[in-house]
């Protein structure tokens, strides 16, 4: 084992953190040689500090139903549902008049231009790989990227309408926050129970 002093061993985590996202604190002490019992100190010190957060294994008889009523995993899902249940709403429901033509156009952009791609990245980065800003800005660029996709497939399929348009990007983005959040349970249950996983909050560091 060797010897440092806290502050160099804070310095020497946070990179370790900023490079491989999300790591076990025996990884971090066995990669650095030194005692477990310091790494864990040090990490503490830094979430209070706001530079990293701590993230709980998830228990083993916690089931996915379980996982679905626990709001601390599941606000992301819930905040899609709800996203999605106000844009079906406000766009295909409520009757037309010129202020509500507007909330629409409002509404319905918003969601075109940020639910669909967000649930993807919710997939592809079920954990906290990337940053809250990076996470945003990737969002509205997949929703970009996406919503032409799907036009183009009801262009062959189906006469394309405000109805039609709404209900297909709301299917795929309901379809697609399922399996994000089932991919996210499997992740969780695949840590080892009673073990805390720390991830660099990257946006700390610039």
């Amino acid at each position: 084992m060797s010897f440092m002093d806290k502050e160099e061993l804070k310095e020497k985590i946070i990179k370790i953190l900023n490079k491989k996202g999300i790591i076990k604190a025996k990884e971090i002490a066995n990669e650095l040689k030194v005692n477990e019992k310091d790494v864990v100190e040090a990490l503490l010190e830094l979430e209070e500090d706001e530079k990293i957060e701590i993230i709980e294994a998830l228990p083993n008889n916690m089931t996915f139903f379980d996982y679905l009523k626990n709001i601390n995993y599941t606000f992301w899902f819930y905040g899609v549902l709800i996203g999605v249940f106000l844009t079906v709403l406000i766009t295909l429901i409520i009757p037309s008049t010129l202020i509500t033509y507007i909330v629409r156009v409002i509404v319905a952009s918003l969601f075109i231009v940020f639910f669909p791609g967000y649930v993807l990245m919710e997939l592809i980065f079920p954990r906290r790989e990337v940053s809250l800003i990076e996470r945003f800005a990737l969002s509205i660029g997949l929703s970009i990227a996406i919503v032409p996709l799907i036009g183009f497939i009801l262009n062959y399929t189906v006469k394309i309408e405000l109805v039609q348009s709404v209900v297909s990007l709301a299917i795929f983005t309901i379809l697609m926050s399922i399996f994000a959040l089932i991919r996210k349970y499997k992740l969780s249950k695949e840590m080892i129970n009673g073990v805390k996983y720390s991830s660099y909050s990257k946006e700390e560091n610039n």
